[in-house]
């Protein structure tokens, strides 16, 4: 019960933890249930065999991380039925109503959007305003523009670096709490919510329905030389959520682990790229958790 309540308030888990919890919870409902483990469909090979009766059979690759876990609820005159509670995994049941499909024309998520241009546009539309106010004509006591126009370029600064100030007061308090090992988002789980907001920076943001396993190993294959450092994260990360005996991991690790993860982040990024996304950080202004369209589609 006290894993069930962790991850009811953490919403976030493997299929053993979706699939028990509603099998728990169909049972407080008086509707018998049962959990049952095996495989979600693994990599098909494109190979085609002959089953009983001559039926053609389409042969897939299964491996240890296809193992799965759901439940089935029985339900008189039906039987038992099979649900599928954890997303993006294993197979929705037939009566399950079908996902959208995106569109061509609907963007990613504006949330996510860097908006440079947006700041352009709202300067252009300014600075004609604040030219006439100041401009010849005005009045009597009509002067020189530059003050008008310092005024403006003031502004500008102190908007643009607002942002920027901002992620480095809010990394700068998760590296504090990384070595607290009382109170919320301390320890691992401010160091892993840190590295959530650097693929967030990066364009490299979890998807909904990953654990934390899956994104490190996804990060890994596109950053190869952070595998290391992310291996570290994602470990001390699972072991403080998940382990019956929870131990801290030296913070001094996680905070070079963060910092190595975030040298090979910026890599792929060239000079101008990395000032842009340093001033204007996406994982401000990013809903936690990210809504499923913010995330690339599956590999």
């Amino acid at each position: 019960m006290q894993v069930i309540d962790a991850f009811l308030k953490e919403k976030a888990g493997y299929c053993v933890h979706f699939a028990s919890t509603m099998a728990l919870m169909a049972r407080e409902l008086e509707i018998p249930s049962r959990l049952v483990t095996g495989y979600a469909p693994g990599t098909p090979t494109g190979v085609e065999i002959t089953g009983q009766e001559g039926s053609k059979l389409k042969e897939f690759t299964v491996s240890a991380r296809n193992a799965h876990a759901w439940p089935e609820l029985y339900f008189p005159a039906v039987g038992w039925v099979g649900f599928e509670p954890t997303p993006g995994r294993g197979v929705p049941p037939a009566y399950a109503p079908a996902l959208p499909a995106p569109t061509a024309t609907a963007p990613e998520d504006p949330r996510l959007d860097n908006p440079r241009s947006t700041s352009k546009d709202s300067s252009a539309s300014e600075s004609p305003s604040s030219t006439a106010a100041v401009g010849p004509g005005s009045g009597s006591d009509a002067g020189s523009p530059m003050p008008g126009m310092l005024c403006v370029l003031l502004v500008l600064l102190v908007a643009g670096a607002l942002p920027w100030t901002l992620r480095r007061v809010q990394r700068a308090t998760r590296l504090r709490r990384m070595r607290e090992v009382t109170g919320t988002e301390c320890g691992a789980a401010a160091a892993w919510a840190e590295l959530i907001a650097l693929g967030i920076d990066n364009s490299c943001p979890m998807r909904h329905n990953e654990s934390a396993g899956d994104y490190t190993r996804r990060l890994s294959r596109t950053h190869p030389l952070a595998s290391e450092p992310l291996l570290v994260l994602a470990r001390a990360y699972e072991r403080m959520r998940y382990s019956p005996n929870p131990q801290n991991t030296d913070p001094e690790a996680l905070a070079a682990a963060l910092d190595e993860v975030k040298q090979h982040f910026s890599e792929k990024f060239g000079p101008g790229e990395r000032l842009g996304r340093a001033l204007w950080p996406r994982s401000l202004f990013a809903p936690r958790p990210l809504a499923p369209v913010g995330y690339v589609p599956s590999d």
